[in-house]
């Protein structure tokens, strides 16, 4: 594994992490969660597994719908180019 995927694998896993948690305080389940967000349930559930990064789209919609501040989450897992995709979005 190169230093660039074992840092998209501990991003991945950060990301994880915090939409699993805040998923569940809600007491959702992944299809639940995906009516409500509007993201399949089959990609929030490799996101919460730490398969895959999210797009700055789906980040956008997980943090709003869980009220989740877009750019500490962003920020917290180091995803800087995720930060520079949303503010050429419009989104930050």
């Amino acid at each position: 594994m190169t230093a660039h995927e074992k840092r998209a694998a501990i991003r991945a896993l950060a990301f994880a992490d915090g939409f699993a948690v805040h998923r569940r305080k809600r007491g959702w389940s992944l299809r639940m969660a995906a009516k409500e967000t509007g993201v399949p349930h089959v990609s929030l559930h490799d996101i919460e597994l730490g398969r895959r990064l999210p797009h700055v789209e789906t980040l956008y919609r997980l943090c709003h719908t869980y009220r989740l501040p877009f750019a500490e989450m962003v920020a917290e897992c180091g995803a800087v180019r995720a930060c520079n995709e949303a503010r050429r979005a419009g989104l930050l």
